[in-house]
Formats: structure tokens, C-alpha cells, sequence
């Protein structure tokens, strides 16, 4: 997985973190369940995300080993809040840290965000508007 962790890291413009500490870190959520993954990636922008997805599909397509194409796999995590496993997996976890909460446009019966966006966060730039 090494190899594949280098190459990650030279299409994520965001962080990719493999150290033991993170992956022990991301390995569970507040539930029960525990499976560590070998990366995880804080993108920096919704260009990686999309760099992400495309990346995986092309390896996907491109790897021969069934062991490693089995954790050719995202799951997105925010807080980990779910308490029942969720946001685990032995792949790749993409965390979405601080970026991506902007508030994209306001209508008469909706309000469209970026996928960060925290009800909190949101309530409050009610009120300021």
C-alpha cells in the first residue's frame, strides 16, 4: 500500500495521512466497530474530492490484485458522531475537516450548502441575515 499511499499524495493537494497514530485514530467512530484504514484524506477543496473519486476508479480498473482492489474504497466521514460504524472502513476515509461549510445560495423555500456545512453553523448565518 505504500506505493499506492505516494501516489495518492501526488494528486491530493489537500493531506494524505498514513502514520499509525491517524490510522488508529480513524479506525473506529463512537460505536463498537473497529477496521483500520490504510489512508486517510483531508482534501483541500471539492477539486479533490473529485481527483479523489477518479483516482480510485482508475486504480480500480488498473489493479490485479483482488486483495488490494477490495480496499480500493471511500468512506466519508465528518465528526463520527454516528456511534454505529458508518463512517469505518479498511480503505480510504475521506474527512471533511473545516473546509467545505460555505453557505452556496439562499432562496425563498431553500438553502443549498457545501457538504460541511453544520446545522449550527447554518442557524447562526440565519439569524445574521
Amino acid at each position: 500500500m505504500e506505493n499506492l499511499i505516494e501516489e495518492l499524495k501526488s494528486v491530493i493537494k489537500g493531506q494524505v495521512l498514513s502514520d499509525d497514530k491517524s490510522l488508529e485514530h480513524y479506525s473506529t467512530d463512537g460505536s463498537v466497530f473497529e477496521m483500520k484504514p490504510w489512508a486517510i484524506v483531508l482534501p483541500a477543496s471539492k477539486d479533490d474530492v473529485v481527483s479523489l473519486v477518479k483516482w480510485v476508479k482508475h486504480k480500480k480498473e488498473s489493479v490485479d490484485d483482488l486483495a488490494i482492489k477490495e480496499r480500493l474504497s471511500i468512506t466519508c466521514r465528518g465528526k463520527a458522531t454516528d456511534q454505529a460504524g458508518g463512517p469505518v472502513n479498511d480503505g480510504i476515509i475521506l474527512r471533511f475537516p473545516g473546509c467545505l461549510d460555505k453557505i452556496l445560495e439562499v432562496g425563498e423555500d431553500f438553502v443549498r450548502v457545501q457538504m460541511v456545512l453544520t446545522h449550527q453553523a447554518e442557524s447562526i448565518s440565519a439569524m445574521n441575515t
